[in-house]
Protein backbone atom coordinates (compact mmCIF):
# COMPACT_ATOMS: atom_id res chain seq x y z
CA UNK A 1 0.00 0.00 0.00
CA UNK A 2 1.31 3.71 -0.81
CA UNK A 3 1.99 5.61 1.91
CA UNK A 4 2.37 9.47 2.21
CA UNK A 5 4.03 11.42 5.00
CA UNK A 6 1.85 14.73 5.22
CA UNK A 7 3.67 17.91 6.66
CA UNK A 8 1.96 20.95 7.81
CA UNK A 9 4.06 24.16 7.74
CA UNK A 10 4.28 28.00 8.20
CA UNK A 11 7.81 29.26 8.65
CA UNK A 12 9.43 26.47 9.68
CA UNK A 13 13.18 26.58 7.29
CA UNK A 14 15.25 25.74 10.46
CA UNK A 15 13.59 22.52 11.46
CA UNK A 16 11.83 21.43 8.19
CA UNK A 17 14.70 18.96 6.89
CA UNK A 18 14.83 17.06 10.13
CA UNK A 19 11.11 16.51 9.56
CA UNK A 20 11.56 15.30 5.74
CA UNK A 21 14.46 13.32 6.08
CA UNK A 22 12.43 11.13 9.30
CA UNK A 23 9.88 10.72 6.63
CA UNK A 24 12.13 9.40 3.84
CA UNK A 25 10.77 5.95 3.78
CA UNK A 26 7.53 6.71 2.94
CA UNK A 27 6.58 6.84 -1.07
CA UNK A 28 5.93 10.62 -0.94
CA UNK A 29 6.73 13.24 0.93
CA UNK A 30 4.20 15.91 1.12
CA UNK A 31 4.66 19.65 2.65
CA UNK A 32 1.27 22.17 2.16
CA UNK A 33 2.94 25.28 3.18
CA UNK A 34 0.91 27.89 4.67
CA UNK A 35 2.19 30.78 3.27
CA UNK A 36 5.93 30.93 4.84
CA UNK A 37 7.84 33.86 4.24
CA UNK A 38 11.33 32.88 5.25
CA UNK A 39 13.35 29.83 3.35
CA UNK A 40 10.64 26.67 4.70
CA UNK A 41 9.25 25.91 0.76
CA UNK A 42 12.95 26.40 -0.92
CA UNK A 43 14.18 23.91 1.86
CA UNK A 44 11.94 21.56 1.61
CA UNK A 45 12.34 21.58 -2.22
CA UNK A 46 15.92 20.41 -1.40
CA UNK A 47 15.10 18.09 0.93
CA UNK A 48 13.25 16.48 -1.70
CA UNK A 49 9.33 16.90 -0.95
CA UNK A 50 6.77 17.65 -3.27
CA UNK A 51 5.22 20.76 -2.00
CA UNK A 52 1.76 22.02 -2.72
CA UNK A 53 0.80 26.07 -1.06
CA UNK A 54 -2.28 26.77 0.57
CA UNK A 55 -2.76 29.96 2.57
CA UNK A 56 -3.55 28.63 6.03
CA UNK A 57 -6.79 29.65 7.63
CA UNK A 58 -6.93 27.00 10.34
CA UNK A 59 -5.90 23.20 11.00
CA UNK A 60 -8.78 21.28 10.63
CA UNK A 61 -9.48 22.70 6.49
CA UNK A 62 -5.07 22.31 5.75
CA UNK A 63 -5.28 18.76 6.78
CA UNK A 64 -8.49 18.33 4.67
CA UNK A 65 -6.87 19.94 1.98
CA UNK A 66 -3.67 17.94 2.84
CA UNK A 67 -5.64 14.85 2.56
CA UNK A 68 -7.45 15.74 -1.30
CA UNK A 69 -3.63 16.23 -2.41
CA UNK A 70 -1.78 13.04 -0.74
CA UNK A 71 -1.21 10.28 -3.63
CA UNK A 72 -0.87 7.44 -1.40
CA UNK A 73 -3.94 5.39 -0.53
CA UNK A 74 -2.45 6.02 3.30
CA UNK A 75 -1.39 8.86 4.91
CA UNK A 76 1.18 9.75 8.03
CA UNK A 77 0.79 13.21 9.41
CA UNK A 78 3.29 14.44 10.95
CA UNK A 79 4.37 17.65 11.97
CA UNK A 80 7.52 19.90 11.49
CA UNK A 81 8.94 19.43 15.27
CA UNK A 82 8.40 15.90 15.18
CA UNK A 83 10.46 13.23 14.44
CA UNK A 84 9.69 9.68 12.83
CA UNK A 85 11.73 7.20 15.31
CA UNK A 86 13.05 3.74 13.83
CA UNK A 87 11.19 1.98 15.52
CA UNK A 88 7.79 3.56 14.80
CA UNK A 89 8.89 3.60 10.74
CA UNK A 90 9.33 -0.04 11.18
CA UNK A 91 5.79 -0.61 12.98
CA UNK A 92 4.03 1.52 9.97
CA UNK A 93 5.55 -0.73 7.66
CA UNK A 94 4.56 -3.80 9.20
CA UNK A 95 0.88 -2.55 9.78
CA UNK A 96 0.59 -1.78 5.65
CA UNK A 97 2.40 -4.57 4.41
CA UNK A 98 0.15 -6.99 6.41
CA UNK A 99 -4.14 -6.58 5.89
CA UNK A 100 -4.64 -3.30 8.63
CA UNK A 101 -6.73 -4.33 11.56
CA UNK A 102 -8.33 -0.55 11.27
CA UNK A 103 -8.36 2.55 9.11
CA UNK A 104 -6.62 4.93 11.54
CA UNK A 105 -4.20 4.45 13.85
CA UNK A 106 -3.43 6.45 17.15
CA UNK A 107 0.78 7.15 17.28
CA UNK A 108 2.01 8.03 20.68
CA UNK A 109 4.46 10.85 21.17
CA UNK A 110 7.49 11.53 23.54
CA UNK A 111 8.33 14.86 23.96
CA UNK A 112 10.61 17.39 24.79
CA UNK A 113 10.56 20.89 25.73
CA UNK A 114 13.09 23.26 27.28
CA UNK A 115 15.54 20.85 26.15
CA UNK A 116 14.04 18.20 28.69
CA UNK A 117 12.55 15.31 27.93
CA UNK A 118 8.86 15.08 29.70
CA UNK A 119 6.93 12.51 31.27
CA UNK A 120 3.29 14.74 31.49
CA UNK A 121 0.41 15.37 29.42
CA UNK A 122 -1.77 17.08 30.18
CA UNK A 123 -4.79 14.52 30.55
CA UNK A 124 -2.43 11.56 30.66
CA UNK A 125 -1.46 9.98 27.25
CA UNK A 126 0.31 12.19 24.26
CA UNK A 127 -1.72 9.71 21.55
CA UNK A 128 -2.68 11.61 18.30
CA UNK A 129 -4.20 10.39 15.65
CA UNK A 130 -1.74 10.42 12.85
CA UNK A 131 -1.90 6.92 10.78
CA UNK A 132 -5.28 6.86 8.22
CA UNK A 133 -6.98 5.43 5.02
CA UNK A 134 -6.90 8.63 2.88
CA UNK A 135 -10.61 7.70 1.83
CA UNK A 136 -11.89 7.15 4.58
CA UNK A 137 -10.27 10.35 6.78
CA UNK A 138 -12.02 12.90 7.48
CA UNK A 139 -11.90 16.43 9.89
CA UNK A 140 -14.54 17.56 11.48
CA UNK A 141 -14.19 21.86 11.63
CA UNK A 142 -12.02 23.32 14.30
CA UNK A 143 -9.85 25.86 13.70
CA UNK A 144 -7.44 24.79 16.30
CA UNK A 145 -6.85 20.79 18.36
CA UNK A 146 -8.64 19.18 15.34
CA UNK A 147 -9.55 15.67 15.80
CA UNK A 148 -9.72 13.02 12.73
CA UNK A 149 -12.08 10.70 12.24
CA UNK A 150 -12.90 8.11 9.54
CA UNK A 151 -16.35 6.95 8.29
CA UNK A 152 -16.02 3.17 9.23
CA UNK A 153 -15.05 3.79 12.98
CA UNK A 154 -12.59 1.59 13.43
CA UNK A 155 -9.56 2.53 15.49
CA UNK A 156 -6.47 1.42 16.30
CA UNK A 157 -3.53 2.18 18.13
CA UNK A 158 0.53 1.97 16.91
CA UNK A 159 2.82 1.41 19.97
CA UNK A 160 6.07 3.25 18.50
CA UNK A 161 6.82 6.88 19.30
CA UNK A 162 6.95 9.92 17.23
CA UNK A 163 9.78 12.50 18.67
CA UNK A 164 7.96 16.27 19.39
CA UNK A 165 10.66 18.11 19.81
CA UNK A 166 8.89 21.08 20.95
CA UNK A 167 9.21 24.47 22.32
CA UNK A 168 12.81 25.10 21.23
CA UNK A 169 12.93 28.12 23.42
CA UNK A 170 10.80 30.02 25.11
CA UNK A 171 10.17 32.76 22.45
CA UNK A 172 8.92 29.58 20.46
CA UNK A 173 6.49 28.58 23.04
CA UNK A 174 5.18 32.36 23.53
CA UNK A 175 4.71 33.31 19.96
CA UNK A 176 2.66 29.21 19.48
CA UNK A 177 0.49 30.36 22.58
CA UNK A 178 0.09 33.38 20.92
CA UNK A 179 -1.16 31.45 17.52
CA UNK A 180 -3.44 28.94 18.71
CA UNK A 181 -4.97 31.50 21.21
CA UNK A 182 -5.76 33.34 18.48
CA UNK A 183 -7.49 30.30 16.99
CA UNK A 184 -8.74 29.20 19.86
CA UNK A 185 -11.06 32.81 20.48
CA UNK A 186 -12.31 32.51 16.98
CA UNK A 187 -13.45 29.22 17.10
CA UNK A 188 -15.20 29.61 20.81
CA UNK A 189 -16.95 33.15 19.87
CA UNK A 190 -17.97 31.12 16.26
CA UNK A 191 -19.56 28.94 18.90
CA UNK A 192 -21.43 31.61 20.91
CA UNK A 193 -19.19 32.72 23.33
CA UNK A 194 -19.92 35.59 25.53
CA UNK A 195 -17.88 37.75 26.25
CA UNK A 196 -15.89 37.37 29.26
CA UNK A 197 -16.32 39.58 32.82
CA UNK A 198 -13.48 41.21 34.62
CA UNK A 199 -13.81 38.25 37.16
CA UNK A 200 -13.40 35.72 34.48
CA UNK A 201 -10.53 36.58 33.10
CA UNK A 202 -8.59 37.33 36.77
CA UNK A 203 -9.94 34.20 37.63
CA UNK A 204 -8.62 32.02 34.57
CA UNK A 205 -4.81 32.66 35.67
CA UNK A 206 -4.89 30.82 39.20
CA UNK A 207 -7.08 28.10 38.31
CA UNK A 208 -5.21 27.12 35.24
CA UNK A 209 -1.84 27.15 36.74
CA UNK A 210 -2.66 25.19 39.41
CA UNK A 211 -4.63 22.35 37.30
CA UNK A 212 -1.35 22.22 35.12
CA UNK A 213 0.48 21.76 37.98
CA UNK A 214 -1.38 19.46 40.07
CA UNK A 215 -1.75 17.45 37.00
CA UNK A 216 2.36 16.50 37.06
CA UNK A 217 4.24 19.54 36.04
CA UNK A 218 5.23 19.94 39.55
CA UNK A 219 7.37 16.60 39.27
CA UNK A 220 9.71 18.00 35.95
CA UNK A 221 11.44 20.66 37.89
CA UNK A 222 12.03 24.38 36.80
CA UNK A 223 11.11 23.43 33.02
CA UNK A 224 7.53 21.85 34.92
CA UNK A 225 7.27 25.37 36.29
CA UNK A 226 7.62 27.21 33.34
CA UNK A 227 5.31 24.79 31.64
CA UNK A 228 2.75 25.66 33.73
CA UNK A 229 3.13 29.42 33.56
CA UNK A 230 3.05 29.53 30.53
CA UNK A 231 0.07 27.21 29.60
CA UNK A 232 -1.97 29.23 32.34
CA UNK A 233 -1.25 31.93 30.41
CA UNK A 234 -2.39 30.74 27.35
CA UNK A 235 -5.53 29.88 28.73
CA UNK A 236 -6.44 33.78 29.66
CA UNK A 237 -4.81 34.77 26.64
CA UNK A 238 -7.77 33.11 24.81
CA UNK A 239 -10.11 34.98 27.40
CA UNK A 240 -8.90 37.80 26.59
CA UNK A 241 -8.58 37.79 22.81
CA UNK A 242 -12.54 36.55 23.02
CA UNK A 243 -12.77 39.83 25.36
CA UNK A 244 -11.38 41.75 22.63
CA UNK A 245 -12.85 40.19 19.58
CA UNK A 246 -16.25 41.52 21.49
CA UNK A 247 -15.45 44.84 21.81
CA UNK A 248 -14.38 45.20 18.10
CA UNK A 249 -11.27 47.38 19.11
CA UNK A 250 -10.65 48.63 14.74
CA UNK A 251 -14.23 49.79 14.75
CA UNK A 252 -13.11 52.01 17.74
CA UNK A 253 -10.09 53.09 16.88
CA UNK A 254 -11.64 54.22 13.66
CA UNK A 255 -14.34 55.87 15.52
CA UNK A 256 -11.55 58.00 17.77
CA UNK A 257 -9.43 59.02 14.28
CA UNK A 258 -12.77 60.55 12.65
CA UNK A 259 -13.47 62.29 15.55
CA UNK A 260 -10.60 63.68 15.79
CA UNK A 261 -10.22 64.97 12.37
CA UNK A 262 -13.87 66.67 12.65
CA UNK A 263 -12.22 68.37 15.68
CA UNK A 264 -9.53 69.48 13.79
CA UNK A 265 -6.88 68.27 16.18
CA UNK A 266 -5.01 65.29 14.32
CA UNK A 267 -1.27 65.28 15.22
CA UNK A 268 0.64 65.47 12.26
Amino acid sequence: MKLSAVIIAVNEESIIEGAIASCAFADEVLVVDGGSTDGTVHRAKLAGARIVERPFDDFARQRTFALAQARGEWVLFVDADERVSRELHAEVNTVLRDEPSADCYTVPRRNMALGQWLDWHFGGADAPRRLVRRDLARYPEARVHEVLEVTTGRYGALKEHLVHLTHRSVGDLVDKINRYAELEAADAVGRGARQPSTHSILASFPKSFWRYWRSGLRKEGTVGAIEAVLLAFNRTLVEIKIWERHRNLPARYAEAEVALQDDGDVAR
